[in-house]
């Protein structure tokens, strides 16, 4: 799956991992596991929703609202834009 993603979400899924990894005290492999599991992965690689428009903190702030209500459209970043 990874070799069918445009090199566009390679730092965005580095740097969101990278954050993951940092508030969980876990490696970046392991973050990674993780996200790109998630909603929020699935909806950055999906091309016609645009979510690299986002910054890596945005989508990282999504992420984070999947994990508290599960689903990562209600992040304020969705509904407003």
């Amino acid at each position: 799956m990874i070799n069918n993603i445009p090199e566009r979400y390679y730092f965005l899924e580095a740097t969101v991992c990278k954050y993951i990894a940092r508030d969980n005290s876990i490696s970046n492999i392991e973050a990674f596991k993780i996200f790109s599991k998630s909603e929020t992965h699935k909806m950055l690689i999906q091309d016609d929703l645009k979510m690299w428009y986002f910054s890596a903190l945005a989508l990282y702030e999504i992420y984070k609202e999947e994990l508290k209500s599960g689903d990562p459209r209600n992040s304020s970043y969705i509904k407003e834009a």
